[in-house]
């Protein structure tokens, strides 16, 4: 009798915490569909095999489809999805509209089509024909690689940390 009257007493606290859960995990999930990026906001950079500044320079490069370039910009939201809770990478999912991105497809080593994707959240004045690449800035700018191939991202990396 006593131990019945213990349990009925929790069962109340266990609902209201689920009950919490769902809701943070649907206000979440909201959030995480409202992130997007604007088209008006990306440029697609041609060759930059002589850009001294392109650490991919001397590699071919594969002309993007409109598929490919919206898988990009899925990905690119999915990788800052993944790292929202990390502190660098705090500002960017919460500010992930106000960036601006150039995407440079490439061909790797082991003939993988790549995309490096180069985010920053000002743009300077040649952003749309020069790579924009700088020693620090924070979480203003940000690098990804995309995998073309399989649809995943590697080496997301925010400058200054």
């Amino acid at each position: 009798m006593v131990r019945t009257a213990f349990i009925r007493g929790r069962w109340p606290a266990l609902k209201k915490m689920k009950s919490l859960i769902t809701t943070i995990v649907f206000l979440t999930s909201l959030n995480m569909l409202s992130q997007s990026i604007d088209n008006e906001q990306i440029v697609i950079l041609d060759d930059q095999s002589e850009n001294q500044f392109f650490r991919f320079r001397g590699h071919s490069y594969w002309q993007l489809s409109d598929s490919d370039f919206e898988q990009t910009k899925k990905i690119i939201i999915d990788c800052i999805s993944d790292h929202k809770d990390e502190y660098y990478a705090k500002s960017i999912f919460k500010n992930l509209k106000d960036y601006y991105f150039q995407f440079i497809p490439y061909v790797d080593s082991d003939n993988n089509p790549k995309v490096y994707v180069s985010a920053f959240c000002v743009p300077g004045e040649n952003w749309k024909s020069q790579l924009v690449d700088v020693d620090d800035g924070g979480s203003c700018f940000w690098q990804v690689q995309v995998d073309a191939n399989n649809y995943s991202y590697d080496e997301f990396r925010v400058n200054g940390y």
